[in-house]
């Protein structure tokens, strides 16, 4: 079951329509603390297998449903049969104060109802949480279900409908909660027997004792008095205590069992013993209800129901259940037909229950009865509008309105015309269309009678298929048909020919006329009207054809006099075969990509150009159209517009305008610090205008954000490339100190000392670098001086071997003469002692040396290297002694042109000769094992 939170207004009951009753009483309950006077409810009948049959919105007005109160509404379904349940949802509700509440969009919440069926469960429920018990409280997903039946979320803490707390529900009323205070009520009842049995045996071992103890002295008159006595005794406990709590636990399950005359007997029986006196009254009232709550009522279970109610001695909780009465006894009397009766009990019975909808019956079922014998129909119509949609009381004002006609039609005085006012309201109705003829036709003939021949045609041609209406139409219709045509007046004339197309050459006359209002229509331009017409003749008459064309073509010209391109190329491609037209659209979109160009819309002209073809100068047009975009992209001054003026110049091949342009784009590129951007244009213009001077006024920028952003390598080379720019010579020193600052922060005094020195008269960039010469070449220099006068050449040349002697200062020029004195020295201490090949990286450092060329000239020194020979083996000689002659690998020495080898440096002997060697090539011959292999070697790596 679904429902919907928010409502002020929920559903207790639906009682679904049937073929006897057509439609649902819904039984509402007012949440709210407003008085409702109005309520819209939305709802869904469903067939046996809970498919939806129909769904129908409903208002109902004149409610009085009083805040927290049960009240009633009636929803008319048309068709009741085959429905197997209804489903309701309120969808507004309007209350006394004008005020109105409206279903939001929210979901509606389902949940399964926790309701018990009439049983003794529910019975016991009732007896402890009271008659509005309708379940046991339970917990369903967000929501939780009160004992009343209602459902509230979690969240809230209070019942919507009886206000119980959400807490004390679920402690006191749970089946188990019940079932205690049932089981706990049962014990006491128990208790109370037991401890009236007890008390009746203690009395009765008591009265034996004492027979027992004078049964010696009085034996017959003692026996005789203790037996009285004993009898006496029992009899008290028994009567007085045992008894009537026996016959209050009888009546208590007859009471529970349904059984309320037995039950209101045997409490009346005991009426002094405990609450017994209003237990009757209980059982009574009980009675009562069960009489008026059955599913067939009848006037005796009415009238022993209220007798059982008067006996009752608090009437006041009586009233609902009279009010009940009253509702079942007006029921038996509208179904008896008892219309008077039954409205008193109804009116008097206000909002209880469904009582207006029982009003509105009664007042359905009158009007029904007296609409058939009717003088005053719109009295009756009234009445049954008044009905709200009750029940078919829609259906029944059709009715009204049939028969009201029907009676006009009749007598010696007739009056059609209002006949046919009234069957106009019901078009639809069963049998109106006939009686409408038949009205038509006696107007026809009354119009007729008058003289009013055209009149009286339109009503016989209205009442066409009834008597003899069609002859009458059409004899009618001719006549003044002829004259319009004759005179001129083809529009009445096709009007009423119309009508008769079938009567004689009523046709031929017809087509005539329309084809003469088309020919008019035509030359008053009303071109629309004109095809309109034509269109409702056959295309091979005259020539309609021709005409239905020109209908077109003419407008599509004056569409292009208006410049109306759009309208003027459609009309023209609807008739493309006929006269000029194919010609006209290829001028149409010609001069409409002028006017697009003349816009602004110069992509809307350039596709009508390029669609055109070789038509005209399209082509040149293009080519304007595009300069035209070109001009107006780069007239806004926007970058992106810019570049894309840009493109068009150069797919142009308009170098100038490009230029211009790209200059542009550069400049604003510039003002927008955009420089990388702006470069690489300036740079791209070459010598346009001042664009070389643009493009140092770029690199300038870009230098300083570098200097900046501490890039100073990058910085100093740009601003090297700009020098004579500006104060780009001043900057360079700037940033060259900077260097000069950060190489030594990293301990690199010559790279710091050349900065310095680049730095030139910047700050105290001179002093600065002497300091780092000093700290670079100053315990180096002390050190090589001092050694090479002491001759130690080979130490010197190995010191100063890795310093950096490019740019020396004048301090520390003579290290260089001094670094190749010793290399000199150092190697020609090493030759000398046969160490060729140790003195060979000093030879190196001073290669340059005349004295040293010849040296190095020597085989010796030429064998180094890699070799290969014509079949492709390598040769291979290095500094260390080793070598690999054609994959042997070997050590050597060479004395003059003899290379010795062996397989250690210990063990060489001749094996080799060199002759011609160069640097370059060789002859090499191998002359182990006594023979002597030439090989011809070429350097191929050195």
């Amino acid at each position: 079951m679904k429902i919907d939170l928010n409502s002020p207004v929920e559903v207790w009951r639906i009682d679904a329509p049937n073929t006897g009753f057509p439609s649902c009483e819904l039984t509402l309950f007012n949440l709210s603390g407003q008085q409702v006077v109005s309520v819209e409810v939305t709802l869904t009948l469903l067939d046996p297998d809970g498919q939806e049959i129909t769904r129908i919105t409903h208002r109902a007005h004149g409610l009085t449903g009083a805040p927290m109160r049960t009240f009633s509404m009636t929803v008319p379904v048309e068709e009741p049969a085959n429905v197997g349940g209804c489903e309701a949802i309120i969808e507004k509700v309007w209350y006394d104060n004008s005020s109105i509440w409206r279903r939001g969009k929210e979901p509606l919440t389902e949940y399964t109802p926790n309701n018990l069926h009439r049983s003794t469960a529910l019975s016991e429920l009732r007896e402890v949480a009271g008659n509005m018990a309708a379940g046991y409280p339970e917990m369903q997903g967000d929501l939780w279900l009160c004992v009343c039946g209602r459902p509230n979320p979690v969240s809230v803490a209070t019942c919507a409908r009886c206000g119980r707390d959400k807490r004390d529900v679920f402690t006191h009323f749970s089946k188990e909660a019940v079932d205690a205070v049932i089981a706990a009520r049962e014990k006491a009842t128990d208790d109370q027997n037991r401890v009236a049995v007890e008390e009746t045996s203690k009395l009765q071992a008591q009265r034996e004792q004492e027979v027992t103890k004078r049964r010696r002295h009085r034996r017959v008159v003692a026996g005789a008095v203790a037996l009285i006595v004993l009898i006496l005794g029992g009899g008290y406990g028994i009567m007085f205590h045992l008894l009537p709590q026996m016959k209050y636990n009888d009546a208590q399950t007859a009471l529970t069992n349904g059984e309320y005359t037995a039950a209101a007997e045997k409490f009346a029986e005991i009426s002094s013993y405990k609450d017994a006196a209003d237990m009757v009254e209980e059982s009574n009232y009980r009675h009562a209800e069960a009489l008026l709550d059955s599913d067939n009522v009848t006037a005796e279970d009415i009238a022993q129901a209220r007798t059982l109610l008067d006996t009752l001695t608090d009437q006041t909780r009586t009233d609902d259940l009279r009010k009940s009465a009253d509702y079942q006894e007006g029921l038996l009397l509208l179904n008896e037909g008892k219309l008077d009766d039954a409205e008193k009990l109804f009116t008097a019975l206000g909002d209880y229950e469904n009582s207006r909808t029982q009003l509105q019956e009664i007042a359905y079922r009158r009007l029904s009865a007296e609409m058939e014998t009717a003088s005053d129909y719109d009295a009756i119509r009234e009445g049954l509008t008044a009905l709200n949609g009750y029940q078919d009381s829609a259906a029944l004002i059709e009715k009204t309105w049939y028969l009201e006609a029907k009676s006009l039609l009749e007598g010696d005085n007739p009056d059609p015309v209002s006949a046919i006012a009234c069957l106009e309201e019901i078009p639809d109705y069963e049998g109106a269309a006939e009686l409408a003829r038949q009205a038509h036709y006696a107007y026809g003939k009354q119009l007729q009678a008058a003289g009013e021949t055209a009149t009286a045609a339109e009503q016989f041609y209205l009442a066409k298929g009834y008597e003899d209406a069609d002859e009458q139409a059409n004899v009618s219709y001719y006549a003044p048909a002829v004259k319009a045509l004759e005179a001129g007046k083809f529009k009445e004339a096709a009007r009423l020919l119309q009508n008769i197309r079938d009567y004689s050459d009523a046709d031929d006359l017809w087509k005539q006329a329309i084809y003469q209002q088309a020919l008019v229509e035509m030359k008053a331009l009303d071109f629309d009207a004109a095809t309109a017409l034509l269109n409702q003749l056959p295309a091979d008459y005259n020539d309609v054809a021709t005409l239905l064309k020109d209908c077109v073509y003419q407008p599509a010209q004056i569409a292009y006099s208006r410049g109306e391109y759009e309208a003027a190329i459609a009309g023209f491609t609807a008739v493309s075969d006929y006269s000029e037209a194919a010609d006209m659209i290829r001028l149409c979109n010609y001069d409409w990509a002028a006017k697009k160009a003349q816009d602004g819309d110069y992509d809307g002209a350039i596709a009508l150009y390029e669609a055109l073809g070789d038509y005209k100068d399209s082509a040149q047009k293009i080519s304007e159209v595009r300069t035209m975009k070109a001009q107006a992209l780069a007239s806004t001054g926007a970058l992106d517009n810019l570049q894309s003026a840009a493109v068009i110049y150069a797919e142009l091949g308009d170098e100038a305008s490009l230029a211009a342009t790209q200059y542009q784009q550069a400049a604003l590129l510039l003002q927008n610090q955009q420089y990388t951007d702006a470069r690489e244009i300036f740079a791209a213009l070459g010598t346009y205008k001042d664009a070389a001077t643009q493009l140092k006024a770029c690199d300038y920028a870009i230098a300083l954000q570098k200097k900046e952003d501490g890039k100073l390598d990058e910085a100093a080379t740009l601003l090297e490339s700009i020098s004579g720019y500006s104060d780009a010579d001043e900057q360079l020193k700037i940033v060259r100190y900077a260097q000069g600052e950060k190489a030594v922060a990293d301990s690199l005094s010559l790279a710091a000392a050349q900065f310095f020195t680049q730095a030139g008269d910047y700050s105290d960039a001179a002093d600065r670098a002497a300091a780092q010469y000093a700290a670079y070449y100053g315990p180096i220099a002390d050190s090589a001086r001092a050694q090479y006068n002491q001759q130690e050449y080979t130490a010197v040349a190995d010191l100063l071997m890795n310093l950096n002697m490019e740019n020396l200062p004048a301090d520390y020029a003579d290290l260089r003469d001094i670094f190749r004195e010793s290399c000199y020295q150092a190697g020609e201490s090493y030759y000398a002692a046969g160490q060729v090949y140790q003195a060979y990286p000093y030879y190196q450092e001073i290669s340059d040396e005349r004295r040293v060329k010849e040296r190095l000239k020597e085989a010796c020194y030429l064998v180094l290297g890699t070799w290969q020979d014509t079949e492709g083996n390598a040769y291979t000689f290095n500094l260390d002694g080793t070598c690999t002659l054609a994959g042997e690998s070997l050590y050597f020495a060479v004395d003059g042109l003899t290379i010795r080898t062996g397989t250690s440096a210990d063990s060489l002997t001749a094996t080799h000769q060199l002759t011609g060697i160069s640097a370059t090539s060789a002859w090499l011959f191998d002359q182990r094992n006594g023979a002597n292999v030439r090989i011809r070697l070429t350097k191929v790596e050195k």
